[in-house]
């Protein structure tokens, strides 16, 4: 609804441009039609599941091995990678990093 808010100035924008009337040479308003296609959300994403290759994995507080461990995973577990930083490392929950080069 939100967005509908936000779009119907650009539709009436639309509908008042105006064109040259082809029988009377005339310039009158015409309405014309826009295509809107709506972006895609982080939300919409689908979910990047891995799964853990090493015989336990260190879950640290931040993306560093001098970070504190926070949990440990088993072999085989799977988790929902939220991001993966510049230094290879990812985010699995708030303040839960793993190293990726560890998960498949």
């Amino acid at each position: 609804m939100n967005r509908l808010l936000l779009l119907l100035p650009l539709l009436l924008l639309a509908c008042t441009l105006s064109s040259v009337n082809t029988e009377s040479g005339i310039n009158t308003p015409r309405a014309k039609v826009l295509a809107i296609t709506p972006q895609p959300t982080q939300t919409e994403q689908a979910p990047d599941i891995r799964t853990v290759t090493a015989d336990t994995l260190n879950v640290r507080s931040c993306p560093s091995t001098s970070c504190a461990g926070v949990d440990v995973l088993e072999h085989g577990q799977s988790v929902n990678v939220i991001r993966v930083t510049r230094s290879n490392w990812c985010q699995i929950g708030d303040k839960k990093f793993v190293a990726c080069w560890w998960l498949e």
